[in-house]
Formats: structure tokens, C-alpha cells, sequence
């Protein structure tokens, strides 16, 4: 899954389905993070998302800059502010850190690039 960055395709959202795209609903896309059977966004208002299947449900949340969905379905997120979140429930926990800029997160490890391109990794 990709959002078009580029504006080639005017913000809409592609899924690899087989050896060609497919068009998914939705657009306006900056981030997107796919991992244990979910798909989350952040669109270009820093406003959140989750697929739900045929669409994109908007979840608690705002100015956020990426968003990162682990292998076992946890959810991290900076924001514009550079704080560092995960999802815990229906809230968004603030860990440790700031100056975040960049998250990816699998198999129990959290990576964090900040702003000034500098590499963090912890557990989760």
C-alpha cells in the first residue's frame, strides 16, 4: 500500500493486488502503515485513519506526522510537535523521547529517526 506523494495521481491510495494496482477508496494520504492484519494512515491535515475493510474510519488523534503498525498490530505515531505515541486501547499513550520525525516498529523493536536524522531503537 502506497499513498501518491507525487501527485501523479492527484493523492489516491494503491494496493498491490497481485501483479498490478489497485485503487483503494479514500486519498489525500502522507503516511501509511500496514501490519498484523491492519492498515493505518495519517493524511496530508495530520488527521488519523484506520481501514476498516471498504473505507477509512478517522480515529482520536490529530497532527500527526508518521504512523507505524508492527507485525503484532501495535500502533506508533509522532506527531508535528515530535512527541512519540502508541496506541493503548482507544488512546494514544506518550512514551519516552521527543524530536521524533520518523517510527517503525516490528518484532518488539521501536526505531525512531528525529529530526535532525539521528537513529533510535527501544523495546516495546
Amino acid at each position: 500500500i502506497f499513498p501518491d506523494i507525487n501527485n501523479s495521481f492527484k493523492g489516491k491510495i494503491y494496493k498491490l493486488n497481485g501483479s498490478s494496482w489497485k485503487q483503494m477508496p479514500g486519498s489525500d494520504a502522507s503516511r501509511i502503515s500496514a501490519g498484523g492484519s491492519q492498515v493505518w494512515m495519517v493524511n496530508t491535515a495530520g488527521k488519523i485513519y484506520k481501514y476498516n475493510g471498504s473505507g477509512w474510519t478517522q480515529t482520536a488523534g490529530s497532527a500527526g506526522r508518521d504512523i507505524a503498525v508492527s507485525n503484532e498490530g501495535k500502533v506508533f505515531l509522532t506527531n508535528t510537535a515530535g512527541k512519540i505515541y502508541q496506541l493503548t486501547g482507544r488512546r494514544w499513550t506518550q512514551l519516552d523521547g521527543s524530536d521524533g520525525n520518523v517510527v517503525a516498529a516490528n518484532n518488539g523493536k521501536l526505531v525512531l529517526i528525529n529530526k535532525k536524522g539521528r537513529m533510535y531503537f527501544g523495546a516495546y
